[in-house]
């Protein structure tokens, strides 16, 4: 292998490592009950409440059902399905637009919230204990760079 793809995987599996300790540190956050009812949930299904979560900060209604297929990239009976599961979950909630009552929106419950709130803090717990062993210097430079990859990801996604 060429050295050049070397540094390429070693950087990979540095940036996988840094996500993998944060994650944890948000997860230990929680009870061990918690912990076993997300272990009911598949890693799709994590992904689309995390954009429902997302989503409602900004638009507390929730998300239009079909707006909320497009940006998981399912079909919208899929996402209906999806949906359905993370009802049982008691994670999200389902409710008729009072615009327009054939529109379903959908959105976190407090429970839900409840638990993202504190997986957050256990993140940025991490984060914040991380970004320690770097100077001021370096901090700023971490947040230059990671502000650049975050613009390119968003461009190329």
């Amino acid at each position: 292998m060429m050295q050049g793809a070397e540094d390429r995987i070693q950087r990979i599996d540095w940036m996988r490592a840094i996500t993998e300790y944060v994650n944890r540190a948000g997860f230990a956050m929680l009870s061990e009950d918690t912990r076993q009812q997300l272990t009911k949930m598949s890693l799709r299904q994590c992904l689309v409440l995390a954009d429902i979560e997302r989503y409602g900060r900004h638009h507390p209604e929730g998300i239009p059902m079909n707006l909320l297929a497009k940006r998981v990239g399912m079909t919208p009976s899929a996402a209906s399905h999806m949906v359905d599961t993370l009802v049982r979950l008691e994670m999200v909630q389902r409710r008729s637009s009072e615009e327009d009552r054939r529109a379903v929106l959908v959105s976190v419950t407090e429970y839900s919230r409840r638990i993202t709130e504190l997986v957050e803090r256990g993140k940025d717990a991490a984060v914040e204990e991380l970004l320690k062993v770097l100077t001021p210097e370096e901090r700023q430079m971490h947040e230059s760079v990671i502000a650049k990859l975050y613009t390119a990801v968003q461009r190329l996604s």
